[in-house]
């Protein structure tokens, strides 16, 4: 291909003989500049497509946080209703003024909220943060008949409010008597707008940009910038409401605004009911989008006008100094070669640059003309050394496999000195049965239409020493033709002293094999006696401890009036001790359990085993309420049977040590750290001291007294025993008072073997 080009290239100038070489510069300096324009172009085009990806990300980005800040906000509106349903304001429909009054001042605490209320059972409304006047009836609205008829928090549908008349999220709870009957409904309504200028603020987009909140009639119910001039407004036919309501779904499009204003718009629905879809959408102007992309390309083109002019303007003017001169002198030098003169020199330096190489290469062409011949001697000397010094068999012959040369190291190796062999046939170096063998093989190489065959093509061979011992070696056979006559050329090297270390090797991996294989038997009868023995061990233990714990029962059920209170509590101190023992027992085989157990890698959801977990402990101790908080998407791979011992030991802990708290907190959740999952167990209990960390994991460790917090001490050794087992790592942080942080992390592929 490139000697094609090369070829019309020169067809075409040698057409033009009216161009001189400094024309012929230009020329290929303009050819070379045009993929630097079209590099520009290209770069531009890229910059113009990434701006926009990039523009679409950013509106993305803003359309799935106010999703997020939605779903945040309902959590935290949800419980100021509730707090706000028993308040005594909201119960007494008689002290409707003051009621207005505290929720004035709470919708000023809330930028966000459009208005706070109180609805009778009627649906009229009795107070509102905002003032309104005459009878206000809002027994419509879905969010009323939603808390009416669940008696529960409840969400209503996107409309423009009644009282505040913008664009609004309402949302409910009842107000309940004794009976549980509802006396009334509270309600927020979230102000849109207020909303959409938040997340505006904390996007940082380009002036210009806007935020439209619309249903699926095309009604504006939020806008920013110009909330009033069209919030309110239906606009089903503008063609950006028209692409977004055919479109349906999260997309992106370049229009023309509602405003008039060309822009990148990216949008997304976020709230969905039987009777009414929300779509917000983000648009960004396209100036701002393609404005860096376009200055690059200005400054680009500016730039390379500048360089491609003073390239022109030097290349003219010093080309006669830098390319014309050192021409002529190669011209003439080359005359005076070619008539002849062996000593002709171009008188150029030997500089790096083209006309010093071409130079160089020129005078040291003459200079091999001359010393030729000597050349040559010494060339022959130094293959001759080469030869006769290589440690390998150099062996050259004939067409009738006559030797010719026995190097110094086919003396080594055959015992024969070089006199002994030149000129005998090839036969002599060789056993006997395959003689004929190689010879034959050796005509067959002849006959090969190949000129020469390379050394990288060995075989291994048999030779046979001047003694007549035989050895194993490894040979390549090479020709070629000199003066029409045929040469062969064989490399040999002795193999026999490495042959003997494989087969010693052979042999010492074979007697490994069978030490591995006797080892591998002998632990695993280990392991099977181990298991036996702590089953045993349990079984003697506990029968003992249960008849310690029976028989102490009975002393105190039957000789109760006998006993006095010293006596009564040295009997329940050793049923205490009796019933620990016997849990450390069940833990200790538990602990030996996880270690043994085989491993059943698979998917795991980890929420459903925590949330199973969880709703056992509420089970048992229902007077607690301990807020958990359980990250939803938590996926792993691993043993299920021993996740589950995993999260009910680090959840169990989190229970317990958050006993003493007035509000206790439990959270689930997962980070990444390079791309790793790191799962994690939160509480706000009593944490520890960071300097006793290291005896966390170990068994029988415990960082508080048994009095304060029973337990064993085990449950965070089997906890790392398991992680340690899938591949993974556990460790904490804590402070004393400020609760504790449990992290572990398991690998993709777990191990099948404990660890």
């Amino acid at each position: 291909m490139h000697k094609g080009f090369y070829d019309l290239f020169s067809e075409w100038t040698a057409r033009l003989p009216f161009l001189s070489l400094r024309a012929r510069l230009l020329l290929l300096l303009f050819l070379a500049l045009l993929p630097a324009y079209g590099f520009i172009l290209y770069s531009t085009l890229e910059a113009r497509q990434q701006a926009a990806e990039e523009a679409r990300e950013n509106a993305r980005w803003l359309t799935r946080l106010l999703a997020v800040e939605q779903k945040n906000l309902i959590e935290i509106i949800r419980q100021q209703l509730q707090n706000l349903a028993q308040l005594p304001i909201v119960r007494r429909p008689e002290w409707t003024t003051l009621c207005s009054r505290t929720f004035a001042d709470l919708r000023a605490q809330n930028a966000i909220y459009a208005n706070i209320g109180v609805i009778n059972p009627d649906g009229t409304l009795r107070c509102s943060a905002l003032p309104f006047t005459g009878r206000i009836n809002l027994s419509d609205q879905d969010f009323f008949h939603e808390a009416m008829r669940t008696r529960a928090f409840a969400i209503g549908g996107y409309q423009i409010g009644h009282v505040t008349g913008k664009g609004s999220a309402n949302f409910a709870y009842p107000v309940l008597d004794a009976a549980g009957k509802p006396q009334a409904v509270v309600y927020i309504a979230l102000d849109l707008g207020a909303l959409a200028d938040r997340l505006i603020e904390t996007a940082s987009l380009p002036d210009g940009s806007t935020l439209t909140i619309l249903d699926n009639h095309g009604t504006i119910l939020a806008r920013h910038p110009d909330p009033k001039q069209w919030v309110g407004k239906s606009l089903p036919d503008a063609p950006l409401i028209r692409t977004i309501l055919a479109h349906g779904q999260e997309g992106s499009a370049e229009e023309t605004g509602i405003d008039g204003v060309g822009r990148l718009y990216m949008f997304k629905p976020f709230y969905s009911t039987a009777a009414k879809q929300v779509y917000v959408s983000v648009g960004i102007p396209t100036d701002a989008v393609y404005a860096d992309a376009n200055a690059l390309l200005f400054r680009a083109l500016l730039l390379m006008t500048l360089i491609t002019a003073t390239v022109i303007a030097l290349v003219w003017v010093g080309g006669r100094v830098l390319v014309l001169r050192p021409v002529n002198a190669l011209m003439d030098a080359t005359r005076r070669l070619g008539r002849g003169n062996l000593g002709a020199r171009t008188g150029l330096p030997h500089t790096a640059e083209e006309f010093g190489q071409v130079a160089r290469v020129f005078d040291e062409m003459a200079e091999s003309l001359e010393e030729r011949e000597h050349q040559a001697r010494a060339s022959e000397a130094r293959f001759t050394n080469i030869v006769n010094l290589a440690a390998d068999a150099i062996i050259s012959m004939d067409e009738e496999q006559r030797i010719l040369i026995f190097n110094q190291g086919a003396e080594r190796i055959f015992g024969y000195p070089a006199a002994e062999v030149v000129g005998q046939p090839l036969d002599m170096l060789l056993p006997a049965h395959l003689a004929q063998t190689h010879r034959e093989h050796v005509h067959r190489f002849a006959a090969e239409p190949e000129a020469a065959r390379g050394m990288s093509r060995r075989a291994e061979i048999h030779g046979r020493r001047k003694d007549g011992t035989g050895f194993s070696a490894e040979a390549s056979i090479s020709k070629v033709k000199e003066n029409g006559n045929l040469r062969f050329t064989v490399f040999l090297r002795d193999i026999s002293a490495r042959k003997r270390v494989e087969d010693e090797i052979r042999q010492l991996n074979v007697s490994l094999e069978q030490r591995v294989r006797e080892r591998t038997a002998q632990l695993e009868d280990a392991n099977k006696e181990l298991e036996s023995f702590s089953y045993a061990v349990s079984h003697d233990l506990r029968t003992p401890l249960r008849g310690i714990d029976g028989f102490s029962q009975a002393l105190m059920e039957d000789y109760a009036d006998k006993l006095d209170d010293q006596g009564k509590g040295y009997l329940q101190r050793v049923r205490a001790a009796s019933q620990r023992m016997a849990e450390l027992i069940d833990d200790m085989l538990r602990l030996a359990r996880v270690t043994r157990a085989p491993m059943q890698p698979e998917p795991v959801d980890l929420n459903t085993l925590a949330h199973s977990i969880i709703a056992e402990f509420q089970r048992t101790q229902p007077q607690r309420p301990v807020d958990v908080v359980i990250e939803s998407g938590l996926n792993a791979a691993g043993d299920p049977k021993l996740l589950r011992v995993l999260l009910e030991n680090l959840l169990a802990n989190a229970w317990k040590f958050t006993g003493k708290q007035p509000h206790p907190r439990i959270e689930l959740g997962a980070r990444h750290d390079n791309g790793t999952p790191v799962y994690f167990v939160r509480d706000n209990g009593v944490g520890f001291d960071m300097k006793y960390a290291h005896k966390l994991f170990g068994a029988f460790q415990r960082l508080h007294a048994v009095t304060e917090f029973p337990g064993t001490g085990i449950g965070l050794a089997t906890v790392q025993r398991i992680v340690h087992r899938h591949g993974g790592r556990a460790w904490a942080d804590a402070a004393e008072g400020h609760g504790a942080t449990f992290f572990f992390t398991l690998s993709p592929e777990p191990a099948h073997t404990p660890a």
